[in-house]
C-alpha cells in the first residue's frame, strides 16, 4: 500500500490556516467512517479520517445496542436475503430505494464476517450466530455483541483502521466542502480545541457524519449529532431524500431513570399499557400489539398521551412476565441499574416515552454511495434511501458496515482517476471570515438552542399538522436572525454555535418536506392527513438548494428493482 502521507501546501492563504492533501477525506469517527476508511485503504490510496470528537468513541455507534441484522439463518433455516428484503420494505412503507436495499440484504452476511475478522466478538454458540427475533422481522437474524456496547464494536475496527494506515485528525469539525459545481476539490474543518482552520485537498470525499438528533429536545442521541453532514452537503448544493422521515425511538425509558428499553423484550412478554391499565396497541396494530415496529408504536404512545391516557407524560411498562435472565441477557442497559437500585422488576414502575432516534432521510446515493455531485460519497446514518418511512429494527449497523464498504472502495477507485486541484484562494477567505465572525455577540446560544429543539419536538415531531409546521419555519427562521448576536467564548463553544447553524438548516429541511407530504406514512404523521395516500404519495421527495438558499423540492418515483433477488 502506498504510506498515506499528510502534508502542508506552500500556497496558504495566511499562517493561522493548515492545508492538508489527502486522496480520500472521510468525514465521522463512527462504524461507517471506519469501515469507509479500511476499504478505501485496501484500493492503495492515502486516507485521512476526520472526526468532531475521538474515533471510535463518539457519535450514536458507541451508544447503541450494537444489534446487527443478517439473514445467515442459523436461528431459522428459512431465513435468507428475499424475505431480509421484503421485511425492510413493508417496515419502510413501500418507499425505500429498492437497489439499495438489495444491496444491503445481499451482502449483510459477508460485512458481519469482516467485522470479526476485525475483532469484533459476536454472540455465538456451536460457531453459529446466536440470532434474536426483533419486531418487524419474519425470523431471528440480529447478531449482537454479548455486552451490548457500542465501542465493543468501534474500537475493534478503529485499530484495525490506524494499523493499515489510516491517517487520523480528531476534534475537528467540518465546515463546507469545497467544489466547483462539478466536482469536489475538498474541505475546511475547525479544531474545536485549536481554534485552527485546516483546509482539505483530497480527490474523493466520504460523508460518514451521522444523524441530526440534537434538533429535538427529546432524543437518546449523543450531544455531538447535529446534523453537520446533512447541512454542508445541503449547502454544497447536493441532493437529498426522505428529510420528513425520522424515527421515534418508542421505549425510552423515562423514569424511575433513563435508558432505552430493547425491543427484543417485548418478544419475551413485556407490554405497554395506559393510564387504563389497556394494552391500547391491540387498537393501533392487532396482529402484533406490542411487537409493532417502531413508527406504529411511537404514534399510537403520543396519541395515547394526547388524549389523556398517559401516566407522567408516558406510557406504562410492564415487565411483571418477563424471566430475570432473559432480561439481564437482552438489556442489560436496563436489567444493570434496576438491580443496582434494588428495584423489583416485576412490580416497580416503569414509564416509556419516544424520543428522537434515527433518521432515515439524508443524502440521496446510488449502490456505489455516489451523491450529486462528483467525489462526493456518503454512507451511514447520513445517507438516505435505505430506510424509506422507517427503519427496521438493527438495521442501521447493517446499514453502516455494507455501505460503509461500498462507499469507500468507490471512493478510492475514483480518486485514482482523479487529480488534487487547485482551491479558489477568494473562497478559503470568506469561509475563515465567516467561522472567525461567529460567536462574536453577547447573547447566550442556549436559550436559542432550547427555543429551536423545543419548537422541533412540539411542531415537527411525532404528531404534525400544517398549523404547527408553519410555526416552526417561523422560529427557525427568527433563528437564524439571531445568529451573529450569540457569544462564543472560545474555540469549543464557536463549534456550537456552528453545530446551531447545522441544525437549523436540517430543522428548515425536515420542516419543508413535512409540510410537502400532505399524507401519513411510517414516521411521519399528520393529524390533518392521517392515513396513508399510495395514489399520489408512492413517491420520494428530493431537496435541494435554490438560488436564493432556500430549500427546493420535486418528487420522484420510488427506485424499485426489476430482477427478483
Amino acid at each position: 500500500m502506498r504510506k498515506n502521507c499528510l502534508r502542508l501546501s506552500k500556497n496558504m492563504v495566511n499562517e493561522d490556516i493548515k492545508i492538508v492533501e489527502t486522496d480520500v477525506l472521510v468525514v465521522g469517527g463512527g462504524p461507517a467512517a471506519l469501515r469507509a476508511a479500511i476499504e478505501a485503504r485496501k484500493e492503495d490510496v492515502g486516507v485521512t479520517v476526520v472526526v468532531k470528537r475521538k474515533l471510535g468513541k463518539s457519535g450514536n455507534a458507541v451508544v447503541s445496542h450494537t444489534g446487527h441484522n443478517a439473514p445467515f439463518g442459523h436461528a431459522d433455516p428459512r431465513d435468507n436475503p428475499k424475505v431480509y428484503f421484503h421485511n425492510t420494505i413493508v417496515a419502510g412503507k413501500l418507499v425505500n430505494n429498492q437497489k439499495l436495499v438489495r444491496v444491503m440484504a445481499v451482502e449483510a452476511c459477508q460485512r458481519i464476517l469482516e467485522l470479526e475478522s476485525f475483532g469484533v466478538k459476536f454472540e455465538k454458540q456451536n460457531d453459529k450466530f446466536l440470532q434474536r427475533h426483533a419486531p418487524g422481522h419474519t425470523y431471528p437474524r440480529s447478531c449482537y455483541t454479548p455486552r451490548r456496547r457500542g465501542i465493543d464494536v468501534t474500537l475493534p475496527m478503529a485499530k484495525v483502521a490506524k494499523e493499515v494506515g489510516v491517517r487520523v485528525l480528531e476534534e475537528t469539525m467540518l465546515v463546507e466542502i469545497l467544489h466547483d459545481g462539478l466536482r469536489v476539490l475538498g474541505a475546511v474543518g475547525f479544531n474545536r480545541l485549536t481554534g485552527k482552520i485546516i483546509v482539505f485537498k483530497c480527490r474523493a470525499l466520504i460523508l460518514a457524519t451521522g444523524g441530526a438528533g440534537q434538533i429535538f429536545s427529546a432524543t437518546n442521541n449523543t450531544a455531538d449529532t447535529t446534523g453537520d453532514g446533512y447541512s454542508i452537503a445541503f449547502n454544497a448544493e447536493v441532493e437529498l431524500v426522505d428529510m420528513e422521515f425520522f424515527q421515534f425511538y418508542p421505549h425510552m425509558l423515562t423514569y424511575p431513570f433513563k435508558t432505552l428499553v430493547s425491543p427484543i423484550l417485548f418478544k419475551h412478554g413485556a407490554k405497554l399499557l395506559n393510564s387504563e391499565g389497556e394494552r391500547f396497541m391491540k387498537r393501533y396494530d392487532p396482529a402484533n400489539v406490542d411487537l409493532a415496529t417502531r413508527d406504529i408504536k411511537a404514534r399510537a404512545m403520543a396519541l395515547e398521551v394526547m388524549h389523556g391516557r398517559g401516566i407522567k407524560g408516558g406510557i406504562r411498562l410492564d415487565l411483571s412476565e418477563i424471566e430475570e435472565e432473559k432480561l439481564k441477557v437482552s438489556n442489560p442497559h436496563l436489567y444493570e441499574p434496576i438491580k443496582k437500585k434494588g428495584l423489583d422488576y416485576r412490580k416497580a414502575e416503569f414509564i416509556v416515552y419516544p424520543a428522537a432516534h434515527f433518521y432515515m432521510g439524508g443524502i440521496r446515493i446510488n449502490e456505489r454511495c455516489e451523491t450529486s455531485l462528483k467525489g462526493l460519497y456518503a454512507c451511514g446514518e447520513v445517507a438516505g434511501g435505505v430506510h424509506g418511512a422507517n427503519r427496521l429494527a438493527n438495521n442501521a449497523h447493517t446499514e453502516t458496515v455494507v455501505f460503509g464498504a461500498r462507499a469507500g472502495k468507490f471512493a478510492a477507485r475514483w480518486a485514482k482517476e482523479s487529480k488534487i486541484e487547485e482551491i479558489d484562494q477568494k473562497k478559503l477567505y470568506s469561509i475563515k471570515e465567516y467561522i472567525y465572525r461567529i460567536g462574536n455577540g453577547r447573547e447566550d446560544l442556549e436559550k436559542h438552542r432550547r427555543r429551536f429543539r423545543e419548537s422541533m419536538w412540539r411542531n415537527a415531531g411525532l404528531l404534525r399538522n400544517e398549523k404547527g409546521l408553519k410555526e416552526n419555519l417561523e422560529i427557525i427562521n427568527e433563528c437564524y436572525s439571531q445568529i451573529e448576536s450569540i457569544r462564543a467564548e472560545n474555540s469549543v463553544k464557536k463549534v456550537e454555535v456552528l453545530e446551531f447553524v447545522n441544525m437549523l438548516n436540517v430543522g428548515k429541511l425536515l420542516t419543508v418536506a413535512a409540510l410537502a407530504r400532505t399524507e401519513s406514512r411510517g414516521a411521519h404523521y399528520r393529524l390533518d392527513y392521517p392515513e396513508i395516500d399510495n395514489k399520489n404519495w408512492l413517491k420520494n421527495i428530493i431537496i435541494t438548494k435554490d438560488k436564493r438558499g432556500e430549500p427546493k423540492i420535486r418528487l420522484t418515483e420510488v427506485t424499485k428493482i426489476e430482477e427478483s433477488l
